[in-house]
């Protein structure tokens, strides 16, 4: 899914987001999505972050926040928005 959400509101990408954790959980699917919203990954269970082409931090939304690098300052930077 590439930005399958950029164009909705808070409770409908949430809506979104829920049923397709549901869904991967459930039937055990593989989802992979771009996103440039760090909230749209939260419920993620690995998440890549590529810098200039290359993957620079890989781990789920906890461990990449608690890290300082640049998928922390994406969420801090979101939080100030």
């Amino acid at each position: 899914l590439d930005e399958a959400t950029s164009a909705l509101d808070k409770l409908s990408e949430d809506a979104i987001i829920d049923t397709l954790v549901k869904l991967r959980d459930e039937k055990g699917l593989t989802l992979i999505s771009v996103t440039h919203r760090p909230s749209t990954c939260i419920k993620a269970n690995q998440i890549i972050v590529l810098e200039r082409g290359s993957i620079s931090e890989c781990g789920t939304y906890d461990e990449l926040v608690s890290t300082g690098g640049l998928f922390s300052r994406l969420v801090a930077a979101g939080e100030e928005e």
